[in-house]
């Protein structure tokens, strides 16, 4: 019997040992506290983070700190306070532990978990004239609405958050609106202050137990009005290969398009008003205006349009082409 004991004996000492060999943290003082700190405080993939080890119940200068990064050392000595970590992709993550023996011998140990998150901002135009059958982006100009969508790629305790489960907190130029805020609300609508010159959106991203996991943010800066002329067939429509900015020189009969890229137009509230040579003239649209020179005559006129918006007041059009006509050689009417 004696025999078989020391044998058990022996065996619960060597597993002992692998134990503490396994295991990189020592047994703790439960009377000393201390935390890690890292900057920044929301970091996304592949950024480079900086940890602290701060505590108000030893000296961390005097201590000797070891930490571990996944269970592996990567760093230890005496007074090594910091840490610098380059991260990886995203939701992937990094688990921190820090081992301190203070002079005295007392032992303290605490980690944390570090996962980057990515959450794209993304903005769409919901106020931006292009003319029809454009295959461009449209972009927003002054006044006009702007649609900010989230599509965070988060997870909480190793599990992916799909965005309806998390709760989204909207501010614009510090200001919050609460009313745009909520679970699920992923994507916010502003418009573009017309006395700002860009207007900073700021989410704030949280799960729904409350934990805060990721703050991000973009400028919307509204892109100047690029006004632009093109000919127009009754037949095949708008000629997009070539846009006309400053004068147009015809020869014939033409229509001519009007694309204020990038306006907010309303059909509703926004206002156009023709003129040739400082005279009303009719259009055929908003848009499309007939220009008929007189047959066997040469010379120019200026074409000019202002818009007006009911709702933005700040907000105007005026544009002006010069029409260069030689009819001498063409007396073509319209199909």
């Amino acid at each position: 019997m004696p025999v078989l004991y020391n044998i058990r004996k022996k065996i619960f000492i060597i597993s002992l040992m692998c134990t503490m060999l396994h295991t990189p943290f020592l047994f703790a003082d439960s009377n000393m506290t201390g935390q890690i700190d890292y900057a920044p405080a929301n970091p996304k993939p592949f950024d480079t983070i900086t940890m602290t080890l701060k505590s108000f119940s030893f000296e961390v200068e005097a201590s000797n700190v070891s930490w571990y990064v996944n269970r592996l050392l990567i760093k230890k000595g005496q007074g090594e306070k910091t840490l610098t970590l380059p991260l990886g992709e995203a939701n992937k993550p990094f688990f921190i532990g820090v081992n301190v023996i203070t002079p005295s011998g007392e032992v303290f140990q605490t980690s944390t978990q570090i996962t980057p998150h990515f959450t794209p901002l993304l903005t769409e135009a919901l106020e931006g004239y292009v003319p029809p059958f454009y295959e461009g982006r449209v972009l927003h100009g002054e006044g006009a609405k702007v649609r900010v969508v989230a599509y965070p790629v988060v997870s909480e305790d190793g599990k992916s958050i799909d965005k309806k489960d998390l709760v989204y907190k909207w501010q614009v130029n510090t200001i919050p609106f609460v009313q745009a805020s909520g679970l699920g609300k992923n994507s916010f609508i502003v418009r573009q202050d017309e006395l700002e010159e860009q207007n900073n959106v700021v989410v704030d991203i949280t799960s729904q137990t409350g934990g805060s996991l990721l703050q991000e943010r973009t400028a919307i800066k509204p892109y100047e009005l690029a006004p632009l002329f093109y000919l127009y067939d009754p037949l095949f429509g708008i000629d997009l290969s070539k846009a006309f900015e400053a004068e147009v020189n015809i020869t014939k009969p033409v229509k001519l398009f009007y694309s204020p890229y990038n306006f907010a137009y309303s059909k509703q509230y926004t206002y156009f008003n023709w003129s040739l040579n400082g005279l009303p003239i009719n259009t055929d649209t908003d848009f499309l205006v007939s220009l008929i020179p007189t047959p066997n005559s040469q010379g120019s006129n200026t074409l000019n349009l202002t818009a007006s918006s009911e709702k933005k007041q700040l907000q105007s059009l005026n544009s002006t082409i010069t029409v260069n006509f030689d009819t001498t050689q063409n007396n073509e009417t319209f199909r």
